[in-house]
């Protein structure tokens, strides 16, 4: 049978094209790199306005809905035409880079992007035959972090040493640029300190505990506010009766914004309480605006404070909350934060290993792209 033409550079395989970190941290990647030839496909059939971002960056939508026969016909049709699947459904993979090496698919990367999920360590014969599948059929395995990689090695019961590190980096376009009308109007006048955390609202990323630690916060600091950024599935009435705070007096939800930089280029502090991360996007995207940041101490934190420099306080995840809020205070105490400063720490940024433009350069040797 006659070898395809291998038109498609890059086709990437998500769970859903919703505004996650790897989906976003992807879209960054491909604009700064050039969108020609890349294809996106998600497991998840639902549409996302990320979708038209990803169009008007020169990405093709590609088949949608694993849940679909059709949907891994009309994949393997696709990967026929691609030089490179880059799997980012961590434990998911298997039969996505089986499908790929029937199509001839010459790279076909594994890449985990996560430290895993509640009850991913737990092994069973099902997680057992997928990790089979991703060592059986991915050409490469790849970690965006440290802990990123180790857990995909013990998903794949492979050496640590078959995985390469490859972080993802961080796009500062637009960082100076006016802020969307619902920030604008999300901080108050005179608020001192303003809080923020970004995340959605989900149980890895711990919002309660946010909620419970600023309420402590502003008992020291009385104009003290928080400002929560990614999607919600509660209100903040309901998020601050399942963590037990009395008043949501000072905390705004903003919801998904398109982008971060402006909220962290205008708060005092990052709070970040998540339990797990891979390469924690959002800590990057504070140090790359010199915003001051206390951060759950886990592997994927402790490789960018390491990398950087820039976390100012790691907390244990057994800690109280009253440790928490104590951490900040002192942060909060030996910062001076001068927004004039801002442009002179995105210069810096630019030229560090997590910049876009390091980014891309490592992926366009991982996609096999080298124009």
């Amino acid at each position: 049978m006659r070898s395809p033409r291998r038109s498609i550079k890059v086709i990437h395989v998500f769970g859903s094209l919703g505004r996650g970190g790897a989906e976003t941290r992807t879209l960054q990647l491909i604009r700064a790199a050039g969108g020609s030839g890349h294809v996106v496909s998600a497991l998840a059939s639902s549409p996302s306005d990320l979708e038209k971002e990803f169009v008007a960056a020169g990405v093709r939508i590609g088949p949608r809905g694993a849940r679909r026969i059709r949907y891994w016909w009309d994949l393997y049709k696709s990967l026929r035409l691609a030089n490179c699947v880059d799997s980012n459904v961590s434990e998911r993979s298997g039969p996505v880079l089986m499908v790929a090496w029937l199509a001839g698919v010459p790279r076909r990367l594994a890449h985990f992007r996560s430290e895993g999920s509640a009850g991913t360590g737990k092994r069973t014969f099902r997680s057992g035959f997928l990790g089979w599948l991703i060592s059986r059929f991915a050409t490469e395995f790849i970690g965006v972090s440290p802990g990123a990689a180790e857990y995909g090695s013990e998903f794949c019961r492979l050496p640590v040493s078959c995985f390469r590190v490859v972080p993802t980096g961080v796009d500062t376009t637009g960082w100076d640029a006016p802020p969307e009308v619902k920030l604008a109007d999300s901080i108050e006048p005179g608020s001192w300190p303003v809080i923020a955390h970004v995340g959605r609202d989900d149980p890895d990323k711990d919002r309660e505990r946010t909620v419970r630690v600023f309420a402590r916060l502003s008992k020291k600091y009385p104009r003290a506010q928080l400002v929560l950024a990614g999607r919600s599935l509660r209100s903040v009435e309901e998020l601050c009766r399942s963590s037990g705070v009395a008043s949501p007096s000072g905390i705004v939800d903003l919801g998904e914004t398109s982008s971060v930089l402006p909220l962290l280029g205008r708060v005092d502090c990052l709070l970040h309480t998540s339990r797990r991360e891979g390469l924690p996007g959002v800590v990057l995207e504070a140090i790359s605006v010199g915003c001051p940041v206390v951060a759950s101490d886990i592997p994927g934190v402790r490789y960018v404070a390491a990398a950087t420099g820039a976390v100012g306080g790691l907390v244990d995840l057994s800690a109280t909350d009253d440790d928490w809020a104590e951490t900040v205070a002192a942060l909060l105490a030996s910062s001076q934060r001068r927004n004039s400063e801002v442009g002179a720490n995105v210069s810096a940024f630019e030229s560090s290993e997590f910049s876009i433009q390091a980014a891309v350069r490592r992926h366009r040797v991982l996609w096999g792209v080298h124009v």
